[in-house]
């Protein structure tokens, strides 16, 4: 019986120089969902990913599909 294991890309992250690559390719396919992920996975492989997920949230928007941060907090009235 042969054995196999889940993939992760984050298994194959674990230098900056892999990290830029890895977001240089997915920054040159122009896809905001695969950006997105791609950012998730190196915040994953750099032990970020709650960070991430709590400070930065992005929001595709628009028919262009333009990444624009979104506020964390609104400035005081």
């Amino acid at each position: 019986m042969v054995e196999t294991r889940p993939w992760d890309v984050v298994n194959y992250l674990q230098t900056g120089e892999a990290q830029a690559a890895y977001l240089k390719v997915a920054l040159e396919d122009g896809d905001p969902q695969r950006i997105v992920e791609a950012l998730t996975d190196v915040a994953r492989a750099r032990g970020l990913q709650s960070e991430l997920q709590e400070e930065l949230q992005l929001q595709i928007v628009g028919e262009d599909a333009t990444l624009r941060p979104e506020p964390v907090m609104s400035p005081a009235d």
